[in-house]
C-alpha cells in the first residue's frame, strides 16, 4: 500500500461512490475552503492502482505557525479494516507533523448506533463499537455523545431512503414534517437588508442570550451568580442586528 497525495478528479470519483459519501468530502467544499485562504489536501491510499481510502483535510493555523488539520466528515474509509486504517493514520500523522501540525480533527460520516424517528433504538440493532474501539486505539480521543453544539458537527443525522413515490414516502413523515415540506414547495427567498431595517427588542435579545448560555451548560457554570450585565445585552442585541436577523 502507498500513501498518497490525490488529484482532484480522483478524490471526486472516489467520494462519489463511497458508502459514506457526504458533501463534506467533495472538491466542491474543498474548493470554497480554498478560496476563503485554508490550505486543503486531498489524501489517500492506494494498492496496485486502486485507491481504498481518502481524506478532505485542511490546515487550521493556530498560533506561533502550529496548526489543526481537521478532515470534516472524513475519513472516506473502512474503519473496520484495522489495517488499512492504522496504515492510512500513521502516514498521516507523519504527514501533519511535517507541516508543523499538532492536531488531527475527524467527525466521520459513520454510524455508530441506528435509531428510529423517536429516537428509540430498533429492536435487533447494535452500536458499531469495533469502529470506534479501532479509532481509539490509534491513539484518538472521543468527545462525547454531546447533544447540543459544542462539536463541529450535530450527532444526529435523519436519513431516508428515496426508494418510493414521493407521496408514499410522505406519509411517513410527520405532520410537523409535512407542514414544512408544503409550506416551502415554492422554495426559499433571500432579502439584503440595511442595519436600520431590524428592530430587535430587548427581550428578543435576552431570549437569544438564554437560549444560547442553555446550549453551553458547562460555561454557564463557570459564570458567577449575578445579575446580567445590562451592557451585554446590548452588545448581543447589536452583533444579531448587524447580520440583519
Amino acid at each position: 500500500m502507498d500513501f498518497v497525495t490525490l488529484t482532484k478528479s480522483e478524490f471526486q470519483n472516489f467520494s462519489k461512490t463511497h458508502e459514506q459519501a457526504n458533501f463534506m468530502q467533495t472538491t466542491e467544499l474543498g474548493d470554497l475552503k480554498a478560496s476563503s485562504g485554508r490550505t486543503v489536501h486531498y489524501l489517500g491510499v492506494k494498492e496496485k492502482k486502486k485507491i481504498l481510502a481518502a481524506t478532505l483535510i485542511e490546515e487550521e493555523p493556530v498560533l506561533m505557525g502550529r496548526k489543526i488539520f481537521y478532515a470534516p466528515r472524513g475519513f472516506l474509509i473502512d474503519y473496520h479494516n484495522f489495517k488499512l486504517l492504522k496504515f492510512f493514520v500513521e502516514n498521516l500523522k507523519e504527514f501533519v507533523k511535517k507541516r508543523k501540525g499538532f492536531k488531527i480533527v475527524i467527525d466521520p460520516n459513520l454510524v455508530y448506533q441506528v435509531r428510529n424517528a423517536d429516537g428509540s433504538i430498533p429492536e435487533g440493532t447494535t452500536p458499531d463499537q469495533e469502529s470506534f474501539d479501532n479509532l481509539i486505539k490509534l491513539g484518538f480521543q472521543h468527545f462525547g455523545f454531546n447533544l447540543y453544539l459544542e462539536a463541529r458537527q450535530v450527532r444526529y443525522a435523519y436519513r431516508m431512503l428515496l426508494d418510493e413515490p414521493y407521496e408514499e414516502k410522505k406519509s411517513q413523515f410527520s405532520k410537523r414534517g409535512r407542514d414544512k415540506i408544503i409550506k416551502h414547495l415554492n422554495g426559499l427567498t433571500a432579502k439584503e437588508m440595511l442595519n436600520d431595517d431590524v428592530t430587535i427588542s430587548d427581550q428578543q435579545a435576552k431570549h437569544a442570550f438564554d437560549s444560547y448560555r442553555k446550549t453551553r451548560p458547562i460555561h454557564a457554570a463557570k459564570q458567577p451568580s449575578q445579575p446580567q450585565d445590562p451592557d451585554k445585552v446590548i452588545k448581543l442585541k447589536e452583533h444579531y442586528a448587524s447580520f440583519g436577523q
